[in-house]
């Protein structure tokens, strides 16, 4: 028998990596990876649920004059790393590598965004989600002490601010059912109705 590229998830749903449209999503299964996924390759402690509650907090902190960002686009950076639930969280060098895992993985990001009711994101938008990610990578790296932190923060808008610290302190010190209800009560919040 030939091997298929599927695999199963904790609640039992079987996931058809080629054919996202066919497959439910469910909450805890979406919340039961995001707590065992390991960000970084498993090279420093932090799980992809840790990130999905500091992107979260960091969008929420975030003004634009003197306005917050919208519901939407907080609700876009919370989602935007979701689908790496099914996909995992490959490092960027491997995916160079690996052209058709880079399709898959816009498959299933689109899956998770029509999921929840978002279309997919504007390049205005796509910046701002950009944005906080690289933020959030700055915050991680600095706090595990990452080898390339220095260069993260060179890159991408210098050391964690005070703020941005106080976040990353709020999130350690939450418990995983705090993170898992802070970020989906922001997607749920920008979302469009359905």
């Amino acid at each position: 028998m030939k091997p298929r590229p599927v695999m199963t998830t904790a609640s039992g749903i079987r996931i058809e990596y080629l054919s996202p449209e066919t497959c439910e999503i469910l909450d805890e299964d979406i919340a039961v990876a995001a707590e065992n996924i390991c960000r970084y390759n498993g090279a420093r402690d932090v799980r992809l649920l840790d990130h999905f509650a500091l992107v979260t907090l960091l969008a929420q902190s975030q003004r634009i004059g003197t306005m917050c960002w919208s519901p939407r686009v907080v609700g876009l950076v919370a989602l935007h790393d979701f689908h790496e639930t099914v996909v995992g969280d490959v490092v960027s060098g491997l995916k160079l590598l690996l052209p058709e895992f880079k399709r898959i993985e816009r498959l299933w990001e689109e899956r998770f965004h029509a999921h929840f009711g978002y279309e997919m994101p504007d390049d205005d938008e796509a910046k701002l989600v950009g944005h906080i990610d690289l933020r959030a990578l700055v915050v991680e790296t600095h706090a595990t002490r990452h080898p390339v932190a220095s260069l993260t923060a060179e890159l991408h808008g210098g050391v964690p601010t005070e703020e941005e610290w106080d976040v990353w302190h709020r999130v350690r010190s939450m418990s995983s059912a705090l993170k898992w209800a802070l970020t989906t009560e922001a997607v749920r919040a920008g979302s469009r109705p359905r």
